[in-house]
């Protein structure tokens, strides 16, 4: 699926096109990058949870909580524009969420389910979008656009997670 330049604003073209790359439609692109996640996330021993690559980064767990933070994020705005409601577009700011987020005091089986949970959540709603819901656009992004960004978002972290911290 190609998503045309008037479905995502140009930031997120990163994420779009490491979505892309899976070369699946919109529920395999979800379904293959939420794999991945769980797979990655699984295999990391238990000694790395609380790891940085460097002063100031994020830790594995940290890192893991920002994930289930933004897709939510991505799923309510997704919602949104899927009901019609063209109200703006509230942003977050990525950092003062992981500050807040208390992900390190968290037990990791229970962000991974977290995890688990919310993306099942994602995959079903886009599972119940029709062809109409899923072109529908705020004039920023169209309601399957979302979908990408999610995944593509995702595999952005897991590449980050083995070049730096693995």
């Amino acid at each position: 699926m190609v998503l045309e330049k008037n479905e995502y604003l140009p930031y997120f073209e990163l994420y779009i096109n490491k979505a892309n790359a899976l070369n699946k439609d919109l529920l395999n692109t979800l379904t293959a990058s939420f794999e991945e996640v769980t797979s990655l996330f699984s295999s990391i021993p238990k000694e790395k949870y609380r790891y940085a690559y460097q002063d100031k980064k994020w830790t594995i767990k940290e890192l893991l909580g920002h994930l289930i933070d933004t897709e939510r994020i991505l799923m309510n705005r997704a919602l949104k524009i899927s009901r019609n409601d063209f109200s703006p577009l509230v942003h977050f700011n990525e950092n003062n969420y992981v500050a807040n987020s208390n992900a390190n005091e968290i037990k990791f089986e229970d962000l991974i389910l977290e995890y688990k949970l919310v993306r099942k959540s994602i995959i079903m709603m886009f599972k119940n979008f029709n062809e109409e819901i899923l072109i529908r656009n705020n004039g920023e992004f169209s309601v399957r656009a979302f979908a990408y960004i999610i995944s593509g978002h995702a595999l952005h972290h897991i590449n980050i997670i083995k070049e730096r911290y693995l």
